[in-house]
């Protein structure tokens, strides 16, 4: 990290120390199904899951 430089607001691209975007990759299960809810209920804002394993949304009033 000595050796980079950073850009003019301070970060540093990670493609300087060799991690490459790849979007050729699986997707696991667990984030296939998060995705799922996320989309099935945008209003929820965080999703806890009964002894079933079932998703029970949550929504907080503060927004």
């Amino acid at each position: 990290m000595n050796d980079l430089v950073p850009d003019s607001d301070g970060y540093y691209d990670i493609a300087t120390i060799g991690v490459k975007a790849n979007g050729e990759y699986e997707r696991s299960p667990v984030l296939l199904r998060q995705i799922t809810l996320i989309e099935a209920d945008k209003k929820a804002d965080y999703f806890l899951f009964d002894s079933r394993g079932r998703a029970v949304p949550f929504y907080t009033p503060y927004k």
